[in-house]
């Protein structure tokens, strides 16, 4: 109707312009849901999941992982005797193929499926399948006719397809150039042009075709069903998830073919084309600044160039920015009222806090729920100053509203969830580290030079120590940053047992010197999980195997435990990392032995760089 009605105005009624098709065309996509009906029922796990696009990095970073499996040959020098084999080149091509297809496959269930078993899990809605898709309101313009569950396997279909082009473009990208370094290079930035143009780009631009027919397009695969939109192609409205689906095989066609033919006319020397002699030029004038790094330096230039560790630290600060802090707890309109009074009033409870409590009384007035609310605020001051007379400290009143949103027993969850989040972080940043030389082969060598034994190992542990400070910035100073948003700046000299939760804390210690505690022990624990992730990495034929080992033997079991599987929170480091857990049990019962774990965590850490060290060191 609506389209009937523009397409008879002087504005939009020219039958020759794109305006006129594009109400046409939109009108025929939606005719199909005219009796379509949707129905109630429990969205909240379906809508989280498709909200959830962190995700869509790391498959790529799973993909990537698996292609530079492809290019192990060249990193070990081997490439020349890997093209003279009798099936070193297409056969070999055409197996890798089939390897990165299967890859592709395999990631998107167990990334996306995980994600949507655990979602389904905990919020539900497995019922609710068979329910027309625009039953969610993130698909209220999607022109497609299914159910909900007809559209998850279109949609895994579509994510796998798009997965494995992806592949083949980097795939491309990175075989080009014969130095490896350099190849992630270009293809970093062939990858910063495409984000700048799929975020930036105005949609009313007529260069939008290449901000929808984009590489993150397909990263972003979800967009493409809940963001209705046809673009201007030589003046016919195409559909963004047409163009873009249909697009697929072609792209798979022309990447799959450009692969086949780096493969076998790509040679480890010779045929050098513009890039390449670049490449070359750019190699002689950086082993020119090497050659003046120390040792740190060129650990910490391994680490950051040689091992992408910039790259990864970019994706740290991209998730950190994306995480929840805050539990968001509903408080009625009674609550509302005290926790305005109680804010007014933080501070020592001292006479100042009497006369506070009068002349609010007075400017209260005959508000019956202003004077219950500052009933509640006497009972609360009352309570306090006698619990700070048993206990021996000076009482304050202060908001325990805000230290329970972020760090008390609600929200529990988020801070499993993001210490589980810090730790998987730490591991791929580390993992690297120790597993590079034994990749390159030249662990012998190294350790036979005058400073390749003690010094390199120490280090290795200093730029562990670095990269872990970096996750740790990251992620728990901009926690506590949203804490201090909303906390007065003068009540961090309140005695910490003043929160309700830390009553009985053994330690007489101010508010702001036990936020100093915990985000001490988070790093320390942070830094015992690097220790474990360095035993693991030294043991690594390549970097690749300390990846999936390390994600396995940590990553894995934390995640499971953030799922709810309770019995993986023994065997996972996620609660002594998220320490306000084990701090709030010390403060609710007085026990002491919840420090055991603190020191569980550390004493392994320990032991696994000490056992390091005297390998490294000795053998």
């Amino acid at each position: 109707e609506q389209a009937k009605k523009q397409s008879e105005t002087s504005i939009f009624g020219n039958k020759d312009s794109f305006v006129y098709r594009n109400l046409q065309e939109t009108a025929r996509q939606f005719e199909i849901l005219q009796d379509v009906e949707v129905q109630y029922g429990n969205n909240r796990g379906l809508e989280l999941w498709v909200e959830y696009k962190t995700v869509d990095y790391f498959y790529i970073i799973f993909l990537v992982i698996i292609l530079f499996g492809f290019f192990e040959e060249r990193q070990k020098g081997l490439w020349s005797t890997v093209r003279s084999c009798y099936h070193g080149r297409l056969r070999l091509g055409l197996v890798r193929i089939g390897i990165l297809s299967m890859g592709a496959l395999v990631g998107a269930v167990l990334l996306y499926g995980a994600n949507l078993v655990a979602s389904l899990m905990i919020e539900g809605g497995w019922s609710d399948l068979e329910r027309s898709l625009q039953s969610l309101m993130c698909f209220k313009r999607c022109p497609l006719n299914i159910s909900i569950r007809e559209w998850l396997f279109q949609y895994f279909v579509v994510k796998a397809a798009s997965g494995f082009l992806l592949g083949m473009i980097i795939w491309c990208i990175l075989g080009c150039v014969s130095n490896i370094q350099f190849s992630v290079t270009v293809l970093g930035a062939v990858f910063a042009g495409e984000y700048v143009l799929f975020q930036f780009l105005p949609v009313q631009s007529i260069w939008n075709p290449l901000k929808y027919f984009n590489l993150f397009s397909y990263v972003h695969t979800m967009e493409l069903y809940t963001n209705y939109l046809n673009i201007n192609l030589l003046g016919y409205p195409v559909g963004i998830r047409q163009l873009a689906v249909m697009a697929i095989p072609v792209l798979i066609l022309a990447a799959g073919w450009g692969v086949i033919w780096i493969q076998l006319r790509r040679y480890p020397e010779g045929n050098k084309d513009l890039l390449g002699r670049f490449a070359l030029l750019w190699g002689k004038i950086m082993d020119g600044v090497r050659r003046h790094f120390s040792i740190g330096g060129m650990e910490l230039y391994k680490t950051l160039i040689l091992q992408f560790g910039i790259i990864l630290l970019i994706l740290v600060w991209y998730v950190s920015d994306h995480m929840g802090f805050f539990y968001a707890k509903v408080v009625s309109d009674n609550d509302r009222w005290y926790q305005e009074y109680l804010n007014d009033a933080e501070g020592p409870i001292n006479a100042d806090m009497d006369t506070y409590l009068q002349e609010a009384r007075v400017n209260a007035g005959d508000s019956g729920d202003l004077q219950y609310a500052l009933d509640r605020l006497q009972s609360r001051i009352e309570e306090l100053q006698t619990r700070a007379e048993n206990g021996g400290y000076e009482p304050w009143l202060v908001d325990g509203m805000t230290y329970e949103n972020i760090y008390g027993s609600v929200a529990q969850p988020i801070q499993r969830q993001n210490a589980a989040i810090a730790l998987v972080l730490v591991t791929i940043c580390c993992a690297s580290i120790m597993a590079y030389e034994r990749q390159s082969g030249v662990v012998l060598v190294l350790r036979s030079l005058r400073y390749g034994r003690s010094r390199v190992f120490i280090h290795k542990v200093i730029v562990t120590s670095l990269m872990v400070t970096a996750v740790w910035v990251m992620v728990y100073m901009t926690e506590l940053w949203y804490y201090m948003q909303y906390y007065e700046l003068k009540t961090l000299a309140a005695p910490v047992q003043n929160l309700d939760t830390m009553q009985r804390f053994p330690w007489k210690i101010s508010i702001g010197e036990y936020m100093i505690l915990i985000y001490s022990l988070r790093w320390l624990m942070l830094q015992a999980t690097a220790w474990i992730v360095l035993w693991i990495s030294s043991r690594s034929r390549n970097i690749e195997v300390s990846y999936m080992v390390n994600l396995g033997v940590l990553g894995m079991p934390a995640l499971l435990f953030v799922f709810g599987i309770a019995v993986f929170g023994w065997i996972s480091p996620v609660i002594p990392i998220g320490t306000v857990e084990l701090l709030g049990y010390i403060g609710t019962t007085g026990k002491k032995i919840y420090w055991v774990l603190f020191i569980v965590l550390l004493s392994i850490g320990g032991l696994a760089l000490w056992q390091n060290g005297k390998k490294w060191i000795q053998r």
